[in-house]
């Protein structure tokens, strides 16, 4: 078999023929990669596409629903074992809070199919209370680790005095322990919403179109003849935007929550 020492392109012509004066430069470029270049659109036609697509609006608003869930549900279950942990004498609560340590370690990749079988046979593929439920696997260990270390320097008097004066636990917490902590709270809300908006993984496997997330549209422009970098970027910038406007507009929380706790009182 006969090999050009000069690869050719389909009608005849050197890829390394010198490209006449006349010639376009996008000419002499086609030829080099040996296929036509696509036309790319302007950043503004880009996300006006991107937009513009039914589906994106549908998996924004099913992101959007996740995160706020997955927040609340987050604040409700490890804010209380986070106080727990911090104020129990227990001589185990090392081993418990390293075991939280422990989940927050294991790779979403590493445990997807085993969440997929559960969730086919319990008829939760494609719904958002999947994800919820599942995502409480990583986000519980960070909220605990977080909002534990607030708690350890609060002041036990404090809940103590409301005790004596004939609130209950639950209201003592509730009426001077979170206002205190607020601050503390709202960060840790915050990344946790974050983690859950960026969910990648589990809503790649577990969605298919009616609470697929926006992390997971950006494979839509991957077709069979050419990738869409376009729109790929463009819907990748979407959905990056809501998540830098949010942190921006709360930044001082992330400044006061970060530095409550740093110093023992």
């Amino acid at each position: 078999m006969y090999i050009s020492e000069h690869p050719q392109n389909g009608n005849g012509t050197s890829v390394f023929e010198a490209p006449s004066v006349d010639e376009p430069r996008d000419s002499w470029r086609s030829r080099l990669i040996g296929r036509p270049l696509p036309t790319a659109d302007m950043p503004h036609q880009a996300v006006r596409k991107v937009v513009g697509l039914a589906v994106f609006a549908s998996d924004a608003l099913s992101s959007t629903a996740y995160a706020t869930q997955e927040m609340f549900v987050i604040l409700a279950v490890a804010g209380t074992a986070a106080y727990g942990l911090a104020k129990t004498s227990s001589r185990h609560k090392g081993q418990i809070t390293y075991l939280f340590l422990l989940c927050q370690m294991i790779p979403p990749i590493a445990v997807v199919i085993s969440f997929f079988i559960i969730a086919q046979m319990l008829g939760l593929i494609d719904t958002l209370s999947s994800l919820i439920i599942f995502e409480l696997l990583w986000t519980i260990p960070l909220a605990v680790w977080l909002l534990r270390g607030y708690f350890i320097n609060f002041p036990t008097a404090l809940t103590e005095s409301a005790q004596v004066d004939g609130a209950s636990l639950f209201q003592a917490i509730l009426r001077i322990v979170v206002p205190m902590v607020a601050p503390a709270i709202l960060a840790t809300s915050i990344f946790v919403f974050i983690r859950a908006w960026n969910d990648f993984v589990l809503a790649f496997f577990i969605t298919v179109m009616k609470a697929r997330t926006l992390p997971t549209t950006i494979d839509f422009y991957l077709v069979y003849t050419q990738i869409e970098w376009g729109l790929m970027f463009a819907a990748a910038t979407l959905t990056t935007l809501p998540i830098v406007i949010f942190a921006i507009l709360n930044r001082r929380y992330f400044v006061r929550g970060g530095t409550m706790g740093a110093i023992k009182e």
